[in-house]
């Protein structure tokens, strides 16, 4: 008996084992045209909404995705200041209904998705990265080796966007939370024009677009991920995977191309994390911008 009181005793002091750490966060990276870019480490979610999202359309049908290469993406939408300097163009729309539409910080719009391919290129050139993209004509191939930016895939897109959660809408509960971390067709909106329909039940502070950043970031220290102005991404518009899928990055024909995130002119329904528009890739409008990534 005094045996086991011994060994008893002595299991009892033993010192626990030390808590097992976290990985420190990788810091945001900054490319030499002062692009700053937010680490996103792989993972898995369910892509797409559940029948009862309000706004749902049939195909956003939910599946599972896992992403097995961490990347880089854009803390901020490319800014008119950074696409002038990059690009040496001014296409983007000056107004709209009296609201003026430019400013150095405002997001860059009225640009195509072969147009985000172009600015993709050429700032990789100026930052000194191989570019992502092969582009001949209207042809333009994805060299996923290359380290320099490019658009996000539509899986990366909101697999960022909802930052570890399940949420109808990057960084808020529902649509009246909506305005904290997204410009969007708010209650001040809705008295300016009538005719938008179904605008938030809240106000965001802003008329038009805003500068990049203006409001809260979502988990992930993204800005703007839903509102501001929507952004194109790397696929073509196509149906969902039946089942379970890893980086997938859209259909291989097709004559549409996907912009995700809403805009400063939608309304809760088209600010939804998982909703798809899906464009001519030469088309623009003053609510399209772009966001970069880079493969790590």
């Amino acid at each position: 008996m005094r045996t086991l009181i011994l060994l008893v005793a002595a299991w009892a002091a033993e010192p626990a084992a030390p808590p097992v750490e976290s990985p420190p966060p990788v810091p945001p990276w900054t490319g030499s045209s002062g692009y700053t870019m937010i680490h996103v480490a792989t993972g898995s979610f369910v892509m797409g909404s559940p029948e009862n999202e309000a706004g749902r359309n049939t195909d956003e049908r939910r599946h599972d995705v896992r992403i097995t290469r961490s990347f880089w993406l854009g803390q901020r939408e490319v800014t008119q200041d950074l696409w002038i300097a990059v690009m040496g163009t001014t296409p983007f729309v000056k107004d709209y209904k009296g609201v003026p539409l430019v400013g150095s910080r405002l997001p860059a719009q009225s640009v195509s998705w072969f147009d985000a391919i172009r600015f993709c290129n050429a700032l990789s050139a100026r930052d000194g990265l191989e570019p992502a993209y092969v582009v001949n004509g209207d042809e333009v191939s994805w060299s996923s080796s290359a380290r320099g930016y490019r658009l996000p895939t539509e899986a990366e897109w909101e697999y960022a966007a909802r930052a570890g959660t399940d949420r109808a809408y990057t960084g808020a509960r529902g649509s009246g939370g909506l305005c904290s971390v997204a410009n969007v067709a708010d209650a001040t909106a809705r008295r300016k024009w009538p005719m938008w329909t179904g605008a938030v039940p809240c106000n965001d502070g802003f008329l038009g677009p805003a500068p990049v950043g203006s409001l809260q970031p979502n988990p992930w220290g993204l800005f703007d991920m839903s509102g501001n102005v929507s952004e194109w991404v790397w696929d073509r518009y196509g149906p969902y995977a039946d089942g379970p899928v890893d980086d997938p990055s859209g259909a291989t024909t097709g004559s549409l191309h996907l912009a995700r995130g809403g805009s400063w002119a939608d309304n809760g329904t088209f600010n939804r994390v998982a909703h798809r528009k899906r464009h001519p890739p030469d088309f623009t409008d003053a609510f399209t911008g772009l966001r970069l990534a880079r493969s790590e």
